[in-house]
Order: C-alpha cells, then sequence, then structure tokens
C-alpha cells in the first residue's frame, strides 16, 4: 500500500490541531483575569520587600548585639 494518502491526512490533521489549538489559547488570554493582573510585577515587589525586612530584621539584631556589648563593656 501507498502511505502518501496517510501522511497528506497526518499533515492536514496536526495543521487543524495546531490553529484550533492557536485559537483556543488566544480565547483564553483573552479571558484570563491573571494575564492582566502584571502577576509578575507584583511577585517582583513583593520578593523586594521581603528583602528589605529581612534586611531590616538582620540589621536591626547586629545593631542591637553591638549596642548591648558595647553597653555592657562600659558597664563593666
Amino acid at each position: 500500500m501507498d502511505d502518501k494518502p496517510d501522511t497528506d491526512y497526518e499533515k492536514r490533521l496536526r495543521l487543524i490541531i495546531r490553529d484550533e489549538t492557536n485559537t483556543l489559547l488566544l480565547a483564553h488570554l483573552k479571558l484570563c483575569p491573571f494575564v492582566g493582573n502584571e502577576v509578575e510585577k507584583r511577585l517582583r515587589q513583593v520578593e523586594t520587600n521581603t528583602a528589605k525586612m529581612i534586611g531590616f530584621m538582620a540589621g536591626s539584631g547586629i545593631f542591637g548585639g553591638a549596642a548591648g556589648a558595647v553597653l555592657s563593656k562600659l558597664i563593666q
């Protein structure tokens, strides 16, 4: 038997599937609420604020420890 008709059929089927998938994805992007919410921008802001808070806590601990050590040495 000849494989040519099956190959053409498969190619046409793949093109139809690709076109339908693209159409479905574009429709999803229009309806998806997360696309318009700028998730990446907001997540980056949350990461930056978390890093700031960790830095403030570490700095506070170091500063408090150094101040306590100086005060302890002054009292002795």
